[in-house]
């Protein structure tokens, strides 16, 4: 396993953090043990499938700790020391107060990546934001989700997606993961306008990422 992905949870401790490594593993007894011990099952891990990046997304959520003995921040730091493997941390904007907090951890890190959300005034990222939501469209026949493309781009719906998704490309993951329940639902062989309407009025409009809906005037199917 080159690389393992864990998900940092609100109010994460150490011992959590090493039971989602293990987990990662396919460890079926990552919940025994005291933090020392599973912190060395980790360690054992890492070098027994040669393991060559650790990402731990989420990371505002550790703006959420209970306790200095709980800073999985510090337990971050030791690893880093230990050298063992690198790290990626991946977070929202919610996350920089905590390295405010913790510049000894901040010190151990390479200039930060941001991923700023797309602007639609932009012609290279329309550019790339076309090619992302076509490579989408292509993902779910290949993996027999929907058997025929949709044709969201000739039918002009790549404008009110962007404004839908602000430009953030997960967001877009998440509007066609609603979308497609919908399609699913109503016996469709392909997203279309209908599914993007529905998935922006139950998801994107509840999650409050948009006060209303670009495919309100003319949604059928």
């Amino acid at each position: 396993m080159p690389v393992v992905k864990v998900d940092l949870e609100r109010g994460s401790t150490p011992k959590k953090l090493m039971m989602s490594i293990l987990l990662a593993f396919g460890d079926l007894h990552a919940g025994y043990g005291n933090e020392l011990a599973l912190k060395s099952r980790v360690f054992a891990c890492f070098e027994r499938f040669g393991t060559e990046l650790l990402i731990v997304d989420e990371f505002q959520h550790l703006n959420y700790r209970s306790g200095v003995k709980n800073d999985v921040t510090d337990t971050l730091k030791g690893m880093l020391d230990v050298g063992i493997v690198p790290m990626a941390f991946l977070g929202t904007e919610e996350a920089m107060p905590m390295f405010v907090r913790n510049l000894q951890l901040n010190g151990r890190m390479l200039p930060p990546c941001d991923f700023h959300p797309l602007s639609a005034r932009r012609p290279e990222d329309q550019r790339l934001f076309a090619t992302f939501v076509a490579k989408l469209e292509q993902i779910v026949v290949e993996r027999d989700v929907l058997p025929k493309l949709s044709t969201l781009a000739a039918d002009d719906l790549l404008p009110g997606v962007f404004e839908v998704s602000g430009g953030v490309i997960g967001r877009v993951c998440r509007l066609f993961e609603a979308a497609l329940v919908h399609a699913l639902r109503r016996g469709a062989d392909k997203l279309e306008r209908i599914d993007i309407y529905w998935a922006t009025e139950h998801w994107a409009m509840e999650q409050a990422f948009i006060d209303r809906n670009p495919f309100a005037r003319k949604p059928h199917g």
